[in-house]
């Protein structure tokens, strides 16, 4: 590949077709910037993103990210999507906003087609100033020569905003629209057969542009003075949480921390919570000396994993934790979600939860939130307390917040929380029956008289004849473990008292002893529940994906392949929709009844061989 001649910086672009791309090789081979796919539409973004966006700043590259237009999307709702995703992570070291603006695929060819003139002009114009109200910069405008001459009738009146258009073929590039009304490109995209080491080895056709001036006209033109320092990595509610608790240990609001950082973004909404934090460098941050100590100090201690586990929790999980946590202050389980303001919760009891953190449920005294991590089995950060750094107010860098004059300078640690009373563990929390649920006397988001947690089903027995001769060992061990977490009793004593230990030794073969009804030394409650659990996968209530597979199985199994390319796996798990296998330790150990592998969504085809390739190592291992 030839790159064009002249006082020229070199740049790629690339989406998740690219898959995984070693940024630090890219860099290392001469590219000074890379713009990459954010959005599409109103709802579309690219699961590559947020990778692709830690690499280029870990790689030092200079960052650009854009939104693919639909023409037939509200462009209203297009521009607060790449806000929503983009909005709170696009620097002023970083590029300004990119629309791709193209006639192709044919879908969006038919769509221009069927706008008038004046509507092409119309939606244009709307996403633009959205994004310049917002980010304060004039987007760049990504188009190519035929688009803008059929759809735009190379119109000059864009030529305030760059430009950055596809000509191939061409020793040089002369812009739509008079040459962009005289003021030319900002950036060409000369080839899209470019081979860029770090993308596939080299081997796969990569976009190749290049910047109208040399590295220090670029820096210039976006406003940049040095590298950027490089931000902790870690998630954005992990860093919610940290703040949180160092500012909490040096007995300051944390919510004014949040607020002088404007951070409210890193959990709202919240998707964001399991993003990675790309906020400033705690150097960089606007905090005293001795906060910015402290909160190092708290993200060093941070359970990354922990922060964003309270989102692999369904809203039925959160209702019933309410119900348990409400035995402790006598108080009614809905009248708990109505004082947090998480109604509506009831709406969709089986979706994954997207509310407010804990530690952001405003409605609740801190007591009932330390027992509402008890209850959804979750780290409770305010376990463990921040050793506050030495300081001396007179030391106190320039800034405008000042530590209060009554409030000496610590040199101890705060005084931890009170141990939170422990609740009484439950298979499920039950409401009472008795009497009949009355009707609220006020209104209710849910049609309900009163949202009560799912009642366990009672243990039923089945026909004879069940077809045990289908199942497999793994399965039924995997019946005995997940009612022994039940009923707090080892399965694999449960199973050894049933004289079925030896199953152990033979897994992956087909079941073919005593129906549970004839096993011996099992209470009722125990036989009950290995029946019920049974019947669910007999009579259509699930299908056991993967014989002999339970969802820790899958766990693990994304989590390795996660690793191996430097990834969160709870991020991975998150992303594919399986959050709820992730939700207790009773739904970890069931049988996993979830989408095949190659069909999780939201993932790449490199990423899906690879966990194939788990998958039959495990299997067959």
């Amino acid at each position: 590949m030839i790159w064009p001649s002249g006082n020229y910086t070199k740049g790629i672009d690339a989406s998740h077709y690219k898959y995984d791309i070693d940024w630090k090789a890219v860099a290392n081979s001469g590219i000074k910037f890379g713009i990459v796919k954010a959005t599409e539409a109103s709802h579309y973004i690219d699961s590559y993103f947020d990778q692709n966006w830690i690499g280029m700043r870990d790689a030092g590259i200079i960052r650009g990210a854009y939104h693919f237009f639909r023409q037939n999307v509200d462009p209203k709702d297009q521009a607060y999507h790449y806000l929503k995703v983009v909005g709170d992570v696009l620097k002023d070291t970083d590029m300004p906003a990119v629309l791709d603006l193209e006639a192709y695929p044919q879908s969006n060819y038919d769509a221009f087609a069927a706008l008038t003139q004046a509507e092409r002009y119309k939606v244009l114009d709307t996403w633009l100033q959205i994004i310049t109200d917002a980010t304060g910069k004039l987007p760049i405008i990504y188009t190519n020569r035929y688009t803008w001459w059929a759809m735009y009738e190379d119109s000059t009146e864009y030529s305030h905003h760059p430009l950055w258009f596809a000509l191939y073929n061409a020793n040089y590039a002369t812009a739509p629209g008079d040459d962009w009304n005289g003021k030319s490109w900002t950036m060409w995209q000369f080839t899209h057969k470019g081979e860029i080491p770090g993308i596939q080895d080299g081997k796969a056709a990569t976009d190749c542009n290049v910047y109208n001036g040399d590295l220090e006209s670029l820096w210039n033109w976006i406003g940049r003075t040095a590298d950027p320092s490089t931000p902790p990595d870690i998630s954005n509610a992990s860093m919610y949480e940290a703040i949180r608790i160092a500012a909490t240990s040096l007995d300051e609001d944390p919510i004014a921390w949040i607020t002088k950082l404007e951070f409210e973004y890193l959990v709202d909404p919240p998707y964001n919570a399991t993003r990675p934090y790309d906020g400033p460098a705690i150097e960089d941050l606007v905090l005293q000396a001795y906060q910015k100590e402290a909160l190092i100090i708290a993200i060093n201690n941070i359970d990354d994993e922990s922060a964003v586990m309270i989102y692999t929790k369904t809203n039925q999980e959160i209702i019933n934790a309410f119900y348990v946590m409400g035995a402790d202050f006598d108080m009614d389980g809905w009248d708990l979600i109505k004082q947090a303001k998480l109604t509506f919760v009831v709406d969709n009891r089986y979706a994954l939860y997207e509310g407010p953190t804990i530690e952001a449920m405003t409605g609740l005294d801190q007591k009932q939130k330390d027992l509402l991590y008890i209850a959804l089995d979750l780290v409770n950060p305010n376990q463990f307390v921040v050793e506050m750094p030495e300081y001396d107010p007179e030391d106190i860098a320039d800034d405008d917040t000042e530590k209060p004059e009554d409030d000496p300078a610590p040199d101890t640690p705060s005084d931890p929380e009170p141990e939170p009373v422990p609740v009484e563990e439950e298979p499920e929390p039950q409401p009472d029956p008795e009497p009949e649920p009355q009707p609220d006397p006020e209104p209710q988001p849910d049609p309900e008289p009163e949202p009560q947690p799912d009642p366990e089903p009672e243990p039923a027995p089945v026909e004879d004849g069940l077809p045990y001769s289908e199942m497999t060992n793994q399965q039924i061990v995997n019946f005995f473990y997940v009612v022994g977490e039940q009923i707090a009793e080892p399965g694999f004593e449960l199973l050894e008292s049933a004289g079925l230990a030896e199953l152990f030794d033979k897994l992956n073969e087909k079941y073919d002893g005593l129906n549970i009804e004839a096993l011996p030394n099992l209470s009722e409650q125990v036989r009950g529940l290995l029946l019920n659990l049974i019947k669910k996968i007999n009579t259509g209530v699930g299908t056991i994906t993967y014989p002999g597979l339970i969802n820790q199985d899958i766990i693990d199994l994304i989590y390795k392949v996660a690793a191996k390319r430097g990834e969160n796996g709870m991020h991975w798990v998150i992303r594919t929709g399986l959050g709820k296998i992730t939700s207790s330790r009773d739904i970890r150990y069931q049988p996993y009844m979830g989408p095949r592998l190659e069909n999780l969504p939201s993932i790449t085809e490199d990423i899906r061989s690879f966990l194939a390739q788990e998958l039959n190592d495990l299997q067959n291992g």
